[in-house]
């Protein structure tokens, strides 16, 4: 377990590093079957590189890959730490005007879903209702927060990947929808999407959007 132990706080930037230093390394038998369950509309959870614990799934019904740490214990099927989620199609929740998520801009076909596991541990239900936190609770939930984890994170390191500006925008979009925060929040298109899942498969093997 000493791998999740080390990724029990993901964030995009984290995990951005992560995914550029480390090589995808799929074997010719996965791939296959894997291309298979695609075509037959199934899903699959494979090595992306088993040396990492890195996983890949195949969501069938969804047409989406997940790209995760270690094996979900309650979800054999499932990586246990997520990572980055490709989405081949676009939900209603995406919608500016109530949206949960960070986006650049209307989303319009494939992108990119990266997962911060930070935020929804660090801002409580209070802060939420209040639609707001200050400076001081701010610094009070960072120092709370770092005191349950046994990671190598600073408070400089949660600064940065959970600006003060951003936790305000987050409490007051989920004050509004009365919705907890998800962790799937930050988002980003991707230019050279592709639509079918057996293309993305190739983009994702080819490392074009890492």
């Amino acid at each position: 377990m000493e791998i999740l132990t080390k990724w029990e706080c993901v964030s995009p930037s984290i995990s951005k590093e992560f995914l550029e230093k480390t090589e995808f390394l799929v074997s010719n038998e996965e791939h296959k079957l894997l291309l298979e369950k695609i075509d037959e509309g199934l899903g699959l959870l494979i090595n992306l590189n088993s040396s990492k614990n890195l996983k890949l799934q195949y969501h069938g019904r969804f047409e989406s890959f997940l790209i995760g740490i270690g094996i979900n214990p309650e979800n054999k099927n499932q990586p246990h730490i997520k990572l980055v989620r490709i989405d081949t199609n676009v939900e209603s929740s995406h919608n500016k005007q109530n949206s949960q998520f960070f986006e650049p801009e209307r989303i319009k076909g494939p992108h990119l879903h990266w997962y911060n596991s930070i935020y929804p541990r660090l801002v409580s239900l209070e802060d939420i209702e209040r639609g707001t936190i200050n400076l001081q609770q701010y610094n009070e939930s960072i120092k709370v927060f770092l005191g349950s984890i046994s990671s190598c994170l600073d408070y400089t390191c949660i600064e940065a990947i959970c600006p003060l500006q951003k936790v305000n925008e987050l409490c007051r979009r989920q004050n509004k929808n009365r919705q907890e925060i998800r962790e799937d929040i930050e988002i980003s298109v991707v230019s050279k999407r592709k639509k079918s899942p057996r293309d993305i498969l190739n983009q994702i093997l080819d490392r074009e959007f890492f």
